[in-house]
């Protein structure tokens, strides 16, 4: 349920082709965590993935929730992301939030 973690270093316009094959990857129609609390910078081009991720992720309904540093939450919630994109500190709070997803959902 868990993407394999990314590499430590920040996502912007040399990863972001890398970084767009992982998701590509990761989004495989099962409910998913995307861990992104190594990852220190987060380019804009690298939000615009996360974004498409998340609209992907709604139109096939497939759970996913990203956990992320500081960094990250900030970035989404002053873009105003964060209200279709709730990122978690732990692995731990974004499955208990996946896992309530489902047993509302059913």
């Amino acid at each position: 349920m868990t993407a394999p973690p990314l590499l430590p270093i920040g996502i912007d316009a040399t990863t972001c082709g890398s970084f767009g094959a992982h998701l590509a990857i990761t989004a495989a129609a099962r409910p998913f965590v995307l861990d992104l609390t190594s990852v220190p910078f987060v380019s804009v081009g690298g939000l615009t993935l996360i974004e498409a991720l998340a609209r992907t992720a709604v139109q096939l309904d497939i759970p996913w929730a990203p956990t992320a540093e500081h960094t990250l939450h900030r970035f989404l919630t002053l873009l105003n992301m964060d209200i279709h994109i709730p990122s978690f500190d732990t692995e731990e709070s974004a499955l208990a939030h996946l896992t309530g997803r489902r047993r509302r959902s059913n």
